[in-house]
């Protein structure tokens, strides 16, 4: 049987790497005013691979998207079998992005999960989660209060700002039965050779701290691990003719060792 992602990592991580471990996208044709990238992923798991992922992001004017689906298999099992669809639309706004609805559908080990949400402003609206997740006692109970001032896991993958203003910041996550933190720090800028068809240029690097607000079980020892870890990092690159970075290397330490998400291909999209 296939030890879930949940035996390693807590629920919200585990969404967050799975939507992009397990994004991979149809073709994308994109208007003729649009900006964006493609960015496709090799995962791996203790050095073995264990899935590819692609992620799409377009902007046009003020707005945006990021959409995908995919899956992770093959020796991906040794910790979860799963495939799914998830996508996210909202608003470009000066040093942020406003996300006003996300979906995901997804099969996790055999089980089929829908989650979706509105945001009305940084108000998480109308969710609904199907299943639920099993009540346990010491899970830390989620209020209206932490509905507030969010954003959705997929949106905050994709970071505002220019250099170093992109590590420093908390991006407060929604994932409808959890609320999590991800506080980034600058830790270095590092040159990133991606080969003929990755990314190849700057990057900045920041240190990610794990906060559970609610929904989680602190006495899990993943949860504590992922508390007291200082082993997460993010390597974010400009995506072109935007204020916005996306994701070419994601570091993941766990109870069993790393994971790591690194970008294979990197294509961005110009108006014409």
């Amino acid at each position: 049987m296939a030890k879930s992602l949940h035996f390693f990592l807590p629920r919200a991580w585990c969404a967050t790497l799975l939507l992009l471990a397990g994004i991979a996208l149809p073709a994308w044709s994109a208007p003729a005013s649009a900006e964006g990238v493609t960015v496709q992923y090799g995962l791996r798991f203790i050095g073995l691979p264990i899935g590819t992922a692609s992620l799409k992001l377009q902007t046009e004017g003020s707005r945006y998207t990021v959409e995908g689906k995919g899956k992770v298999g093959g020796l991906m099992s040794l910790i979860s079998d799963g495939k799914g669809t998830a996508n996210v639309h909202g608003a470009v706004l000066p040093g942020r992005l406003a996300p006003a609805a996300f979906s995901e559908d997804r099969i996790e080990d055999g089980q089929h999960e829908r989650t979706s949400f509105d945001l009305d402003g940084t108000t998480a609206t109308n969710v609904k989660v199907d299943p639920m997740p099993k009540f346990k006692a010491d899970r830390v109970p989620m209020t209206d209060a932490n509905r507030l001032g969010v954003i959705d896991p997929l949106t905050a993958l994709v970071v505002p700002g220019k250099g170093t203003d992109a590590c420093n910041r908390t991006q407060p996550v929604f994932y409808a039965t959890e609320r999590f933190d991800m506080v980034l720090s600058y830790d270095h800028t590092e040159t990133v050779r991606g080969g003929s068809r990755g990314y190849n240029g700057p990057a900045v690097v920041c240190a990610v701290r794990y906060r559970p607000i609610a929904g989680h079980r602190p006495n899990k020892r993943t949860t504590k691990f992922m508390i007291a870890t200082k082993d997460i990092a993010i390597w974010l690159a400009p995506v072109p003719g935007t204020d916005l970075n996306v994701p070419v290397r994601i570091h993941v330490a766990t109870m069993s060792g790393p994971v790591n998400v690194v970008a294979t291909g990197f294509i961005p999209e110009t108006p014409e």
